[in-house]
């Protein structure tokens, strides 16, 4: 795997540490994130910067880990299972009350590796809190079962189950117990105690601890949790409440009857999935969230001559025609989505349409992802913004962009079998801090293609793995709007974790 140095400084040096980072050096990690409420030499320091550095956790909000509260069993999942670093094609699991969609893949992971049973044979009981002794136990399953002496000095420990897990950790140095005759096997396991755990499990790697915030709140001085950066940034969604009840196609309670009925503030209570039939035409100043819930849309949302839309949280796959259809439109957010297998594009923003972002979102395993073409006789220039998303495994459009202005940050380009990114009929790209890894051919970043005009784009602080042409020319844009741009060497491992729906 080979890197190729941009002509900037800045590039290199972000090169450079993705090089070191990435074949395991022996040079201690550097953190994305400090905490206001985690402070130097506590026993948890060193091992929540560690779950920073991993991107096992970003925190409870930007500025605040929350080491004191409690753990539930489905969080251990989804901790554990990015510990060991995200694997997929688990076998679904048996449990009927695992239905978030952030608890999937880590459940049905432990329940093919044996390092779960359940709480019954058909539930896991995710919202429960775990106990000591049921993490001693989830451990030493994941560890592969190591026999080791029973902790005669924990006086707490003897229900058999217990006995052999608890003396594992204790003799590899995992825990030292609440006291030297007690390990407390009933207490509930604290966010603080379980990166404690976790870090002792790995070896305690060294780690340079970041600098804490000066405070710990709910935003972190960063735009609110919800909120979306760059061109999108004003769209506010609805307001009126209206939930979905169930996953038929139309009637009372549908998706249908929210989304088409304008002003609404859409959330569910089921989970499931719903099949389109044609399409749902979403109306003006709508938000539709699946937080929460696992909802999969197979079918079209077609978003025409409307404005001010968020829609979060969603699975989309299976359309026969586009999954997202976007015609002289404005003010629209597309957050935490994962999309994939659409008989057209994935998301299509045409015919005058314009101020979009698109964050967290994940497309794969298709052809054609994002096209941005809002047509030159529609006298309108598009603006987009992408960050944060992870294109994987698809034929093109990373996106495709003509006649626009496009800011992409931060995100991940890998897979593609024809090109990534295209700007070309005089669109222009700002690409900061992205990645863009070795795929079909070397064609990241296009300005120039076949007989269309080109287009102009500047790399800043970009970052390629292996044999990647990254087209650069003409002058872009200063994007005109507040952002903060992460290190290109964290970003891999940043959309793996948390791109798609969550919770």
């Amino acid at each position: 795997m080979g890197y190729k140095m941009r002509s900037s400084i800045r590039v290199s040096i972000i090169a450079l540490a993705a090089v070191m980072a990435l074949l395991a050096s022996a040079t201690p990690a550097r953190g994305i994130a400090g905490f206001g409420d985690v402070g130097s030499g506590r026993f948890y320091t060193e091992p929540v910067q560690w779950m920073v550095d991993e991107a096992i956790t970003t925190g409870t909000s930007a500025t605040c880990f929350s080491p004191d509260d409690d753990v539930t069993r489905g969080q251990a999942a989804a901790f554990m299972w990015r510990m060991e670093g995200s694997p997929k094609g688990s076998p679904p699991h048996p449990f009927t009350d695992v239905v978030k969609s952030w608890q999937q893949d880590a459940v049905s992971w432990m329940a093919d590796n044996g390092i779960t049973t359940g709480t019954s044979p058909t539930k896991y009981s995710p919202d429960d809190p775990l106990t000591r002794g049921e993490l001693a136990a989830l451990l030493h399953r994941l560890a592969g079962l190591p026999p080791a002496p029973a902790p005669d000095q924990f006086t707490d420990v003897v229900t058999p189950w217990q006995i052999t897990p608890v003396g594992w950790l204790l003799e590899e140095k995992i825990t030292t117990g609440t006291s030297a005759t007690t390990f407390s096997p009933d207490d509930r396991v604290t966010r603080g105690q379980l990166a404690a755990f976790f870090y002792r499990y790995k070896g305690s790697p060294k780690v340079v601890v970041d600098p804490d915030h000066p405070y710990c709140s709910s935003t972190g001085g960063l735009p609110p949790a919800g909120e979306a950066i760059g061109f999108g940034g004003d769209a506010t969604g609805g307001s009126t409440p209206c939930v979905v009840t169930t996953v038929a196609d139309s009637g009372s309670g549908s998706l249908r009857s929210c989304a088409e009925a304008g002003g609404k503030h859409v959330t569910f209570a089921v989970s499931g999935t719903i099949e389109v039939s044609g399409e749902i035409d979403v109306a003006s100043n709508t938000t539709i969230d699946g937080a929460g819930q696992n909802v999969t849309i197979v079918g079209m949302f077609d978003i025409k001559e409307v404005q001010n839309i968020i829609v979060r949280n969603l699975t989309f796959t299976g359309s026969d025609d586009d999954s997202i259809r976007v015609i002289r439109s404005h003010t629209m957010w597309f957050d935490h989505l994962d999309m994939s297998n659409s008989a057209d594009g994935l998301i299509d923003i045409t015919q005058g349409s314009t101020d979009v972002t698109i964050s967290w979102s994940h497309f794969h395993d298709h052809d054609k992802m994002v096209l941005i073409n809002p047509a030159v006789d529609s006298g309108i220039r598009a603006r987009v913004t992408l960050h944060h998303n992870w294109f994987d495994n698809g034929g093109r459009r990373y996106p495709s962009a003509e006649t626009s202005d496009i800011h992409g940050f931060n995100n991940f380009y890998d897979g593609w079998s024809n090109y990534g990114v295209l700007i070309t009929e005089g669109a222009r790209f700002v690409s900061e801090g992205n990645v863009y890894a070795e795929s079909g051919n070397d064609g990241g970043l296009v300005t120039n293609f076949q007989d269309e005009a080109p287009g102009a784009a500047v790399s800043i602080g970009d970052l390629t793995i292996g044999d990647v042409d990254i087209q650069v020319q003409g002058v872009a844009f200063v994007p005109p709007y507040s952002y903060t741009v992460d290190n290109a060497s964290t970003v891999v491992a940043s959309v793996k974790a948390w791109s798609g729906p969550n919770p």
